[in-house]
């Protein structure tokens, strides 16, 4: 699956998340309310007693629901899970028999030199339950599967005791994260599928990519997977759906950025609407009008986080010059800076922003996606010598 060099080393990043699209737009608030009802838990983290042959196992600080691993493709390894939630506390409360909810599980793998590439991704769907009701729900599977014809049987996946990965497109930013994120379904060497989780005779599922609205439109350049999830804002899974609604937009503008944004059954509440009228409504406001699930949807769909914006300017220069960031991608700010600069893109150099106390700070995907909108940089190249690269220091200054 991957080329495997001499001394290459590969981390995985593991996200879990929502299978449902519906629900996939509320992970944020979901998990938020998860986190202050189980306060100081993790929904998912890596089981190291039970798992073999890591370099490095890492829970995210930031992401309950995500954590790392770094892995040697040379040597054999073994990944075991804990998943500390299960399908039914995301499904609304009744008096017994709720259905539960399926997660899903993304993995998706970068060199440990380049991070900044996705080499592959893959995902599987599992419902979690406590013992007696996952034993309960397999044999009412098994009673099910039992009933029907042959004919009908033949529709149906077998019933293995692993769960199967599916590949997904390289550059899928699902997040769910951000975002997007051990087994994969394809050969090579790869983790072993990390915990026990059965998978009972269920449809056969059709392939990821018709699971998203387009196999081709959703293999984009996305987001850096964390988002898982960051997560990634739903929204973030439609580039290029016409501009965005702002205080100038007509009715009719509004209406055609509804209908091409999947709104099209509230069209008629909005028919009236300016842009200045729908961007004033509040996250509560758009509830009572849509529902919860959708009424949260639209929301982060209006407010969503716009392009990255910073100024930059040389030291004897007295104006600034605007750079802006379509990702939060280090890879896309280096390349600009350099442009800017007047260095040529293959010119090797390092980059740092000015941290605390004048301090250098590297600049990585990270620093690039915290950077405030509209920071003013002053831009100093400081030539390298005979042992030292040649780098480019962002002094921030004060707006």
């Amino acid at each position: 699956m991957f080329s495997c060099e001499k001394n290459a080393l590969f981390k995985s990043v593991i996200h879990i998340g929502f299978q449902e699209r519906r629900l996939q737009y509320m992970e944020r608030e979901q998990i938020k309310e998860w986190q202050t009802q189980r306060f100081n838990e993790r929904i998912l983290e890596i089981d190291v007693p039970l798992s073999y042959g890591l370099l490095e196992a890492v829970n995210s600080s930031t992401n309950i629901n995500e954590c790392e691993f770094v892995w040697d493709p040379t040597h054999d390894i073994g990944v075991f899970l804990k998943v500390n939630c299960i399908s039914t506390e995301f499904t609304a409360k009744k008096h017994g028999g709720e259905k539960g909810v399926p997660f899903r599980i993304v993995i998706d793998t970068y060199s440990v030199n380049n991070q900044s590439e996705k080499l592959h991704s893959a995902s599987c769907q599992v419902k979690v339950f406590k013992p007696k009701g996952a034993d309960r729900k397999h044999k009412t599977d098994r009673e099910k599967m039992c009933k029907r014809l042959q004919s009908d049987k033949e529709k149906y996946h077998p019933q293995y005791d692993y769960t199967i990965f599916r590949d997904l497109c390289p550059s899928d930013s699902w997040a769910l994260v951000h975002s997007n994120n051990s087994n994969y379904a394809s050969g090579g060497t790869s983790p072993t599928p990390s915990s026990p989780v059965s998978s009972g005779c269920s449809p056969q599922s059709p392939p990821l990519e018709y699971l998203l609205d387009s196999p081709k439109k959703d293999c984009y350049e996305g987001t850096p997977a964390t988002s898982t999830t960051d997560t990634r804002e739903g929204s973030e899974s439609f580039p290029d759906r016409t501009a965005a609604i702002s205080h100038d937009s007509t009715p009719s503008q509004c209406i055609a950025w509804l209908q091409k944004n999947m709104f099209g059954s509230y069209v008629k509440e909005f028919s009236s609407f300016t842009g200045a009228d729908i961007l004033n409504l509040t996250r509560t406001d758009l509830i009572e009008i849509c529902g919860a699930a959708n009424g949260i949807r639209l929301y982060n769909a209006l407010h969503k986080k716009g392009y990255v914006t910073t100024y930059v300017r040389l030291p004897t220069q007295k104006a600034y010059s605007a750079i802006y960031l379509k990702t939060t991608r280090v890879v896309e700010f280096v390349t600009k800076i350099k442009s800017f600069c007047g260095l040529p893109n293959e010119y090797n150099c390092e980059f740092f922003v000015s941290g605390p106390a004048g301090t250098r700070v590297i600049v990585t995907d990270e620093v690039v996606c915290n950077m405030l909108q509209d920071s003013l940089f002053v831009v100093e190249c400081i030539e390298g010598t005979c042992d030292e690269q040649c780098c480019v220091f962002l002094r921030q200054m004060m707006n």
